[in-house]
């Protein structure tokens, strides 16, 4: 790189900038007159993409799956930075200009509606459709089961010196009781 591929600005050690230079003869530092924006690596985002991750959460993916199917890195789309935080928008294949973040989350909502029909059902086994409805979507499985059994079971447990002293003092007084 020559010194007029480079930014050559003035940096705090004294040297100057060997960043290559972008639009006139400055790097994209705003300091050095440049400008951040439109630099750095690309954004994977996309119209296609955009679809592929409604339709993969329309139909009950997890968030995992969504990223898997539309072909992104692990949370490019559901990460504290990801796709659904920022302020994207994408062009449906009618033509119409949509949100991301609000058709992604509506397509999230319609594929959670499954689950919750499939888990209703009376037909079949509804574990799965609960198992994916405790991960992708923060419910929490709680189960209560009766359980019949004759059981005959003696226990044993040491008692600290106060609990003793408490148990011998209950003890005394339920004698006294049935003495009365």
């Amino acid at each position: 790189m020559t010194d007029d591929d480079i930014c050559g600005a003035p940096t705090g050690d004294d040297e100057p900038c060997q960043n290559p230079a972008t639009e006139g003869d400055s790097c994209w530092i705003e300091s050095h007159g440049g400008h951040a924006s439109g630099h750095g690596r690309p954004s994977a985002f996309t119209d296609k993409r955009a679809r592929a991750a409604v339709a993969a959460a329309e139909k009950g993916k997890s968030e995992s799956g969504v990223e898997r199917e539309v072909g992104v890195g692990e949370r490019t789309i559901f990460g504290p930075e990801g796709w659904i935080e920022q302020d994207l928008t994408f062009t449906d294949t009618d033509g119409t200009e949509r949100d991301f973040s609000r058709a992604l989350r509506r397509a999230r909502a319609q594929g959670e509606d499954e689950w919750i029909r499939e888990g209703r059902g009376e037909v079949g086994d509804s574990s799965f459709a609960k198992f994916m409805l405790s991960t992708s979507y923060d419910y929490v499985k709680t189960e209560r089961r009766e359980i019949e059994a004759e059981v005959d079971q003696t226990t044993t447990h040491e008692l600290g010196e106060s609990e003793r002293d408490l148990a011998l003092e209950t003890l005394r007084e339920l004698q006294e009781a049935e003495s009365e």
